[in-house]
């Protein structure tokens, strides 16, 4: 047990491998880094606060160049600042960076008002958040970086991206992931962040199932590049258009409601979608899909603007199909 005014770094480098690292209730202002295996767990992510002192570096950092299994449960992780200390290498004031061959479990947990962004896992790093929220973080709720790996159940990523002060923009995505990272989702909340609710480019893949993506300020889930998802069983809604595809993006869509969003449903980044001069070259399939469209785009039809281009109504049929 770590008392307030104690130091969490000293009992962690004191600590075995494996070793549980038990916190009270309180406010620790320290930035901490593992390198081992072991459990950090408060007592809940009311009562028991981690906040970074040091600006620059993350609150908590989790590196290993070997696999090491670190669980962080019961706890609340805030207030990493400053300006990044080594963006080449990603050690940026984040509430949690996770790097190299690390994997980290965290339950229970929240991460917050951090200056930066709430999660980052660059390399190999692999993360399961279940049961916690990421919120109010300055830039990205989650960044996933190179083959990184996480999976998200029954957690709320809710409004990221909205700037720590005036010297950060304030459009930023819940969730990004970038190179050849990967993400699974389940049962989650993915809302009122301030630019896409999720955001994949290059040849990042994501499963969404059973989750909401609603009420995000620019647009729901935006696919560019070679980027894939499935998404299945989930309510995408309350964004200003609900899925956008650009470029050789991949999706499968099926059984959601795709409802209430200010522009399209489901749309493809060309004409006559939008007025631009990119080609989309990627595929579409799904089916029994509920989609609507607002009603001022067009005066006689929901339907005729609920997706973009009009091939792609037979998202909304038993049946299903693919485009092209």
């Amino acid at each position: 047990m770590v008392q307030p005014g104690k130091s969490i770094q000293a009992a962690i480098e004191r600590a075995e491998e494996g070793a549980i690292i038990c916190l009270p209730a309180g406010t620790w202002e320290e930035n901490l880094k593992i390198e081992k295996s072991l459990t950090l767990r408060g007592i809940g992510q009311q009562k028991t606060v981690i906040k970074g002192k040091e600006e620059g570096y993350p609150a908590v950092w989790i590196s290993s160049m070997k696999r090491v299994a670190v669980k962080v449960e019961g706890l609340a992780i805030a207030g990493a600042g400053g300006e990044c200390a080594d963006w080449h290498k990603g050690i940026c004031p984040d509430g949690l960076l996770i790097q190299g061959e690390a994997k980290v479990e965290i339950t229970d947990s929240t991460i917050s008002g951090n200056r930066r962004n709430g999660l980052s896992l660059w390399g190999s790093a692999w993360a399961a958040i279940i049961d916690s929220a990421i919120s109010k973080n300055g830039h990205y709720g989650l960044w996933l970086w190179d083959s990184a790996q996480a999976e998200i159940s029954d957690s709320t990523i809710a409004e990221n991206g909205f700037g720590m002060d005036d010297e950060l923009d304030s459009d930023r995505d819940g969730i990004m992931l970038r190179n050849s990272a990967r993400m699974r989702i389940t049962g989650s909340i993915i809302s009122k962040n301030g630019h896409y609710g999720l955001w994949l480019s290059d040849s990042s893949q994501a499963e969404i199932s059973g989750s909401t993506v609603s009420q995000n300020r620019h647009g729901g889930i935006w696919l560019r590049d070679g980027a894939q998802a499935g998404i299945n069983g989930s309510t995408i809604s309350e964004n200003r258009d609900g899925i956008q595809l650009w470029g050789r993006a991949r999706a499968t869509i099926v059984g959601n409601q795709i409802i209430r969003n200010r522009g399209y449903g489901v749309a493809l980044y060309h004409r006559p979608c939008y007025d631009t001069a990119e080609v989309f070259l990627g595929h579409v399939s799904g089916r029994a899909n509920i989609i609507s469209g607002p009603k001022e785009l067009d005066g006689n039809s929901q339907r005729a603007v609920a997706v973009c281009p009009p091939e792609l109504e037979f998202l909304m049929t038993e049946e299903g199909g693919e485009y092209p």
